[in-house]
């Protein structure tokens, strides 16, 4: 929760749990600390560990929006970035700070995400936007907290098996 994540130390950060990992996720807001990016993104550079950001929430996109827009003062960060989630919502404040999800998946190599609540998602990959609408479901939710996490997680899980392959 954005409460949180302003709070997270570098003492909570375990380097070497991090550099046995397979992939770093983090939500946008917590790209609100510098000094503590700063360190991480040394961590994930000299261990070529690639990176997946979801934004989380408005103010997530905000601060991923700006991490974006600032990643030259990251050294040699950028092509460890590899997805990037957000909602419709999200990717609003994204696409209002100049970022152009086809332009930067081609440029970067980045692959977008971009859920449409019930009525699908897309992903933008090497400059094209590929969209999946969703099959009706036979039941309602109500709740749709964490649906985003458990979105990208299982985008996540089905990327590295086909990477894999």
């Amino acid at each position: 929760s954005p409460e949180v994540a302003s709070k997270i130390s570098f003492k909570q950060i375990s380097t070497k749990l991090l550099s046995n990992s397979n992939w770093c996720i983090v939500e946008g807001m917590e790209l609100k600390n510098i000094k503590l990016w700063k360190a991480l993104s040394q961590n994930i550079v000299k261990n070529k560990i690639p990176l997946a950001i979801l934004c989380g929430t408005k103010f997530g996109a905000e601060k991923t929006a700006a991490f974006l827009c600032n990643l030259d003062s990251y050294s040699g960060l950028s092509k460890y970035i590899k997805l990037i989630f957000a909602n419709d919502n999200e990717a609003s404040v994204l696409k209002k700070t100049g970022i152009d999800f086809i332009e930067y998946s081609q440029k970067k190599g980045f692959i977008f995400v971009i859920t449409h609540e019930d009525k699908g998602s897309s992903a933008f990959i090497n400059g094209k936007e590929i969209f999946e609408k969703t099959t009706p479901s036979a039941s309602n939710f109500c709740e749709s907290t964490g649906a985003g996490d458990v979105f990208a997680g299982a985008f996540l899980h089905k990327y590295m098996e086909n990477r894999s392959k």
